[in-house]
């Protein structure tokens, strides 16, 4: 899973380069896939949300869901691809 955040965060956007359709347990492919991770450096708690999701239709995953958030305030908000949360950090 640390992989995933790694390349994420080198700048690769596509879901098919991060989550291989042979990654979902047992083929369940109608449940999202949800990776989190939190990190505390200095004062300040970062946590970053991840879920996925494959349409029945689809032969790739798309994002349901991705915030940002730094010590509890939302920095970045995307669901089924909308921003509705985008906040700068200065």
């Amino acid at each position: 899973m640390l992989q995933i955040f790694q390349k994420i965060g080198r700048g690769t956007h596509r879901l098919s380069e991060l989550v291989a359709l042979t990654d979902v347990s047992y083929h369940r492919f109608d449940l999202p896939i949800r990776l989190e991770i939190e990190v505390v450096v200095g004062a300040n708690r970062y946590s970053y949300n991840l879920a996925i999701e494959k349409p029945e239709s689809w032969t790739e995953y798309r994002v349901l869901e991705e915030i940002l958030s730094i010590s509890g305030k939302v920095i970045y908000d995307r669901k089924f691809g909308e921003v509705t949360g985008l906040l700068g950090l200065g």
